[in-house]
């Protein structure tokens, strides 16, 4: 297993990989294993477009250079079906009426990125309006999909898979809000849609999330990620702040116009998440050198401080974000959904949780986590 140093000797050469693009004879230590790179590639996500930046690669790192390339031709092959289904999805919601937005990796991957394979992405995320869902629903079955459990799913959210197409199934994430947190909610506009911008390099008519609202997104999914962890083959890996955000946050920042930025610094400030912004624009300016006025940072540091989102967002427990999320929501019972989001997760989500009781019913999961919750607080407090 790596040690810290190595891992920041890695990352660091990951990043100086991305920034320089060409012949620079960039080395690692031989004691590093090309297989621990490669784990660190794909937990930041950054194999296709590192495949434009191999020529920073030294003659000693020629297998690395191999294995990165066959993982962002695998990335490409399932870009290349990703990119038929949401052109379908956007040209058959607007058929049955249903206003959509697409989020995230599909949002950035056409529209900010040069080549849609660079963006890696495990799943198609788009947003229809709440009253809408259940039309949504019934978009997706017609067109093959079907209902699946996952991690992801919550109050405003639930997971789709679609039939096999040459051996790749694509999975979309259904969302009817930004977030499955009515707290987090909060950050984000009433109307995403009044905000829409079109993005017609995936097709005619296809919207996704406007410039601010997409930069927000991601420096509160690189923070929560940063505390709650990734998943990489299997092993939750925790405290890293992915070179793939930054690279996100940089190519995004380029279409920004001063009107863009202003609006950033407002939102910010005004919802409480400047020190979120700020972590997000300043990693991406050191790691990859992404152009940020300085005046925009200056304004956000002025802002900073200390508020609610970073309780929510560090809190180890979800008891604590829970306090938070019932107090956002909105009358009896959208907090009795809160309460039972909480208590009675996915079975999914519980199977993960407990992988050492793959037999157990998953009502004896339940009993065991509320059991254990009352311990973990005296160990705490202890």
């Amino acid at each position: 297993m790596l040690d810290t140093h190595d891992t920041l000797l890695i990352d660091s050469f990951l990043a100086s990989c991305l920034v320089i693009g060409a012949a620079a004879d960039l080395k690692l230590p031989d004691r590093i294993a090309d297989h621990d790179v490669l784990k660190r590639v794909r937990l930041h996500g950054i194999a296709g477009i590192l495949t434009d930046k191999l020529d920073a690669f030294s003659d000693t790192h020629a297998a690395l250079r191999k294995a990165i390339e066959n993982e962002a031709s695998r990335l490409a092959i399932l870009n290349a079906s990703r990119y038929e289904v949401a052109t379908m999805l956007a040209e058959e919601f607007a058929a049955a009426a249903v206003d959509l937005l697409f989020l995230k990796g599909a949002r950035l991957a056409y529209s900010v990125y040069d080549k849609p394979e660079q963006r890696a992405s495990g799943d198609i995320d788009v947003l229809v309006r709440p009253e809408q869902a259940e039309n949504a629903r019934s978009v997706l079955a017609q067109v093959g999909f079907v209902r699946t459990g996952g991690l992801q799913d919550g109050l405003a959210q639930e997971g789709w898979e679609s039939r096999p197409v040459f051996g790749v199934s694509q999975q979309v994430d259904l969302h009817w809000a930004m977030t499955n947190s009515p707290a987090l909610a909060t950050i984000f506009p009433a109307d995403p849609f009044a905000l829409a911008v079109p993005l017609p390099r995936l097709t005619m008519g296809a919207r996704g999330t406007d410039p601010v609202t997409t930069l927000i997104n991601i420096a509160l999914n690189e923070a929560r990620h940063f505390h709650l962890g990734y998943v990489v083959n299997g092993e939750c890996i925790k405290g890293v702040r992915r070179l793939g955000g930054a690279h996100d946050v940089m190519v995004l920042c380029r279409t920004f116009d001063s009107e863009n930025w202003e609006q950033l610094k407002d939102c910010a400030a005004s919802r409480g998440i400047a020190r979120t912004v700020a972590e997000a624009l300043r990693h991406s300016a050191q790691s990859l050198k992404a152009e940020v006025p300085q005046a925009v940072l200056d304004a956000l540091n002025g802002a900073s401080a200390a508020s609610w989102l970073d309780e929510y967002i560090s809190s180890s427990t979800p008891w604590r974000r829970l306090r938070y999320d019932l107090s956002a929501a909105h009358g009896f019972y959208a907090k009795r959904q809160v309460l039972s989001a909480q208590l009675f997760p996915s079975e999914v989500r519980m199977r993960v949780r407990y992988p050492d009781r793959a037999g157990a019913s998953l009502t004896w999961l339940y009993v065991r986590r509320m059991l254990a919750a009352p311990f973990r607080w005296l160990t705490k407090r202890r």
